[in-house]
């Protein structure tokens, strides 16, 4: 028996690859985050990263269908797919990029994501010349992430502050809280502001509230930290800026990748650091568009209000350890009070090493299989 069939679209896959799951993403300005679907870690990383870049004004997967776009509710603001042609071996191909978007400015965003060794190969420098000069020629960009620039703190600490920013009903309230007791540029820690807003609400909402409105700042480019060599905990100094300061831009992403030869200079170049060399755990601004803010001096703690450099109780804070792991901080092992575990009054977190588990599983989709980096711990 024989009929005539339809060719239909696989839900569960995007150019062939499966999806691992979702970011929501709050680059549209809604209420309600959309969410972008991922295929792997680094495009997981990738889009994490335009998330928290105050320069994008969307981004989107640049490879999807329209009736794919249509049957998750994906807004695409470009045609999908965003096609480019390309020459190789002297035959005409044609590529999908894995993210598509713009800038504030109205310029095309083009990025793709990687492994280093795999975007070495020739077709993919073929596609990667291809849509570099797609995006010259509008006046935009193109980003290469790979394992060298998408791993390491900054994208822990943007994992651990994109679970934290979903809504909740007493966000409101807490909201007005936090503009009266940590008013924009100064410096304290979740700990201390804890203790500022009293008895009021639960201790889950009030750290919950803290740790949105960082991320809030995050994304607009207005947090204070160094993101990329500072772990965050209920001990770290935080700095909000205010709404009208000039964005902090994170490190850019590199629109080729440097030869061998450039890399094992500078690996050699690294080797060797300077003697005194010190980092501090305050971001001096980015070499894109550093901080252009005037210098504050910060108000001194008042006789009620602690600072965290001034708690000396070694029963509560306990000495901290140079080599302390990031999923020891996390999970609170190394510094049992440094944080808890019901930070998130949506979605009580566990360690960092489940936390990518709680982006999917914060849009969950019935037709999507889980994460690879999911543990068996649920948040």
């Amino acid at each position: 028996m024989s009929e005539i069939g339809v060719r239909g679209i696989d839900l569960f896959k995007i150019a062939g690859e499966s999806i691992s799951g979702w970011i929501p993403s709050w680059k549209t300005g809604e209420a309600r985050p959309t969410r972008q679907p991922f295929c792997s870690q680094m495009e997981e990383r990738l889009l994490l990263y335009l998330e928290y870049h105050p320069q994008v004004a969307w981004y989107g997967r640049g490879d999807i269908s329209s009736t794919f776009a249509s049957t998750y509710k994906i807004a695409t603001p470009l045609p999908t797919p965003y096609t480019i042609s390309y020459l190789f071996e002297d035959k005409a191909h044609t590529y999908l990029p894995d993210v598509t978007g713009q800038f504030l400015d109205g310029s095309l965003l083009i990025a793709e994501a990687g492994l280093e060794q795999d975007k070495r190969k020739a077709r993919n420098r073929a596609k990667a010349e291809a849509a570099r000069k797609v995006a010259e020629q509008q006046g935009g960009s193109y980003w290469i992430g790979t394992e060298a620039t998408l791993a390491g703190p900054r994208h822990a600490n943007l994992v651990f502050l994109h679970a934290r920013r979903q809504g909740f009903p007493a966000w409101p309230q807490l909201e007005e809280a936090l503009q009266v007791i940590w008013p924009w540029g100064e410096a304290a820690c979740v700990q201390e502001l804890v203790e500022r807003l009293r008895e009021r609400w639960p201790q889950a909402e009030k750290e919950a509230a803290i740790w949105k409105r960082c991320a809030e700042s995050a994304a607009r480019g207005h947090l204070l930290v160094d993101l990329a060599s500072v772990s965050l905990t209920r001990l770290t100094p935080l700095i909000c800026l205010s709404p009208d300061s000039p964005p902090i831009l994170p490190d850019p992403l590199p629109s080729e990748l440097a030869s061998n030869a450039s890399v094992a200079a500078s690996e050699s170049l690294e080797a060797e650091p300077e003697p005194d060399q010190r980092v501090s755990i305050i971001s001096t601004g980015s070499r894109l568009h550093p901080p252009r803010h005037p210098a504050r001096a910060l108000p001194a703690p008042s006789a009620g209000r602690r600072s965290c450099a001034s708690r000396g109780d070694s029963r509560r804070d306990g000495p901290r350890s140079a080599d302390c792991s990031l999923d020891a901080l996390a999970s609170g092992a190394a510094h049992p009070r440094t944080r808890s575990d019901g930070l998130c009054p949506v979605c009580h977190l566990q360690p960092r090493a489940s936390l990518a588990s709680c982006l999917s599983r914060s849009h969950s989709s019935p037709l999507h299989p889980p994460h690879p980096a999911e543990s068996a711990s649920h948040c």
